[in-house]
């Protein structure tokens, strides 16, 4: 997605060049107080760690001499109020891409009697290509102490960004939050603002025009379990819509979509294609097995890596070497499917926990994910998904809007036909089985029962537990195993086990199950008390996570994906014994949403003679509640950790207590 968004900047800058003029430089007249003075801070924003006095942007983008520039000052004052906040808030990194470079730059903190510090500069260091990226510049604010303030502004000059997005809420209060955004006469730009965000003023009488935002104490933005987070932060995105000298209309979906295309482009790749898929075409085989066959083929003979560059953008050179970027593995399947004389299209995503696609506003900033989909049989290929196979999108992406972009080659050109946004959907509770089947044989020794356990999934946890299976390698078997199945245990003897449906091509269909089966035994699932044996019969499920939450729910809440858990455990009671407390495995737990059951926890237990038999059923048929819930949420959730916690007691029927 980065290799795509800079192509499209590279065309879009080639246009602005055309239209200049020589603005003053905005930034040069803003400066800080130069007689500082302490804030007051209220009794409630006194329990944060700190609070920001200050978050002033100035954006100005600057067309001068055939030179398009974008300069971006950032100005926050921060007051500290406690041990946590100094050592969240005295070092600020700076990231400066490639051709960026800092004009501005001033570091000051104020302590408690006023004592001004300033930074020196020989304090200021430089990591070198971050994440292979960017640099950053890091300095450390020095002097400052709780009841203090930290205070820096700093201008970066960067190549034209006539797009971006800034958020605008942390997880203190902001107080006073404004952002300028300075652009020449003869453009137009549009913005939005989010999630509560004030909307903008555009001051079209002002040289150089002026769009301005103010915001007033935004509060912290609260951070929970099973929430989204960064898609429902405070934020405000702008774009240039024109630039006054062309009839196009910039940074819009379509305007993405013909410059994808374009940048997908490779007439020459239809040779490779035709060779790589030549053993797939001459199969007598169905259309859909032969997606399948490519997509197998593909994901394994070629590994995804990062950089960009001809060797992993041209297909023929990402077959040759087995090495390809996104971009250049997306192209070798678009013209191994025209070779096919597959359908298909282009969807561009967003993963929900990352951002949304919004058919209002166009952004290329909220897009994660480039896949394809097959109309003829409504499922879907991800490219960069190697855990996933043809069916349907990953759990990120699920009931999420995407565009979907129908296409084909003509006249070797790729063009688009038409496009529309729509749902991706979902896999339902129906196909998303997971559970143990468990049970213990107490005749070789009572204190260490032997255990005979069947851990299976189908659907999103499948795809998972496949993936983690596919280098076959008897190391990698163990450590999930020890992490994952028996991750309740920390003293165990694995026996032996066994792995069944563990074909990743499997993963084409839902509904099919992978199976984990371990004989094991453990110390820790019965304690001996006198003449007692503590058995502690709901570990057999697994760790289960527990929620603690006493503050009022702010978001709604939301789950990784759909579940249904069924888990059986059978127990053989030793001749001459009894169990105890067998009442407390009953526990039953749901929640309502406007009179309707939508998820519901029961766990129960049934004794034949000396057989005992538990059932537990967790069962979800939706993914996300209203907040409003929230109490009959986390009971419900607390419940499969309550029956973590249950345990029987098993005593001679004859001893006399």
């Amino acid at each position: 997605m980065k290799a795509l968004k800079s192509i499209l900047l590279i065309l879009t800058v080639f246009t602005l060049n055309a239209v200049g003029q020589n603005d003053p430089k905005m930034y040069k007249d803003y400066d800080w107080e130069k007689e500082p003075k302490l804030a007051t801070i209220s009794e409630e924003n006194k329990e944060y760690e700190a609070v920001v006095l200050k978050d002033h942007r100035i954006i100005q983008h600057r067309i001068t001499n055939n030179q398009a520039n974008t300069y971006k000052t950032i100005h926050s004052l921060v007051h500290v109020n406690s041990d946590a906040g100094i050592e969240k808030h005295n070092r600020v990194y700076i990231p400066i891409r490639s051709s960026s470079e800092i004009i501005q730059l001033k570091v000051r903190s104020i302590n408690t009697d006023g004592k001004i510090t300033m930074l020196k500069k020989e304090n200021i260091k430089e990591l070198k290509n971050v994440k292979g990226i960017q640099n950053v510049k890091i300095f450390a604010i020095e002097g400052l102490e709780v009841g203090g303030e930290a205070e820096y502004i700093y201008t970066i000059k960067m190549p034209i960004v006539p797009y971006g997005s800034e958020k605008v809420q942390r997880e203190i209060p902001v107080l006073d939050c404004s952002i300028k955004l300075y652009y020449p006469k003869t453009w137009t730009i549009k913005t939005k603002s989010y999630n509560g965000l004030s909307s903008s003023i555009e001051k079209k009488y002002d040289l150089p025009r002026v769009i301005k935002l103010n915001q007033k104490n935004i509060p912290a933005f609260v951070k929970e379990e099973y929430a989204y987070e960064d898609p429902l932060y405070m934020k405000f995105k702008h774009k240039l819509s024109s630039n006054g000298n062309s009839r196009t209309k910039f940074f819009t979906w379509n305007y993405y979509i013909d410059g994808m295309l374009n940048s997908f482009n490779a007439p020459k790749s239809e040779k490779v294609a035709m060779k790589y898929v030549k053993d797939i075409a001459a199969m007598n085989i169905s259309e859909e097995e032969k997606i399948k066959a490519l997509e197998n083929k593909v994901k394994s003979t070629i590994r995804v890596a990062k950089g960009g560059g001809e060797l992993l953008e041209n297909p023929k050179s990402v077959v040759a070497n087995g090495n390809g970027n996104y971009r250049g593995i997306i192209k070798l399947y678009m013209y191994c499917f025209d070779q096919l004389g597959i359908d298909n299209q282009l969807v561009m995503g967003s993963n929900r926990y990352e951002g949304r696609v919004d058919q209002r506003y166009a952004s290329m900033d909220d897009i994660t994910d480039l896949f394809f989909y097959f109309p003829k049989y409504e499922k879907f290929l991800l490219p960069d998904a190697y855990h996933m196979r043809y069916g349907p999108v990953h759990s990120g992406l699920m009931d999420s809007e995407a565009l979907f972009i129908d296409y084909r080659n003509a006249e070797r050109k790729l063009t688009k036909n038409f496009s529309k946004f729509d749902n991706l959907g979902f896999l339902s509770d129906s196909v998303n089985h997971i559970g143990v089947k468990a049970s213990l044989d107490f005749s070789d020794d009572l204190s260490l029962p032997n255990v005979k356990m069947q851990n299976y999934s189908q659907g999103y946890r499948s795809f998972a537990f496949r993936s983690a299976f596919s280098n076959n390698e008897k190391s990698s078997e163990e450590k999930f195993i020890k992490e994952v199945i028996l991750s309740a245990y920390e003293n165990y003897e694995v026996k032996n086990w066994d792995i069944e449906g563990r074909d990743i091509e499997l993963s084409s269909d839902p509904e099919s199950y992978i199976k984990i089966n371990v004989e094991y035994t453990t110390p820790e699932l019965v304690e001996r008390a006198g003449n007692e044996y503590l058995i502690s019969i709901g570990k057999l499920i697994g760790k289960q996570s527990e929620l603690y939450q006493e503050k009022e729910r702010v978001h709604d809440i939301v789950m990784s994906t759909i579940s249904n858990y069924h888990h059986e455990i059978s127990l053989d009671i030793p001749a001459g014994y009894q169990l105890e407390g067998l009442e407390s495995i009953k526990i039953d737990n749901k929640i309502v949403v406007e009179g309707k059951e939508v998820a519901y926890f029961k766990s129960d237990y049934t004794l034949e003679g000396n057989k005992l038999f538990i059932t537990v059923d967790e069962v979800y048929k939706t993914y996300k509640f209203p907040h409003e819930v929230y109490d009959q949420f986390r009971k419900f959730i607390n419940s499969a950790a309550n029956f973590n916690k249950v345990t029987l007691v098993m005593t001679n029927k004859e001893t006399d207590l």
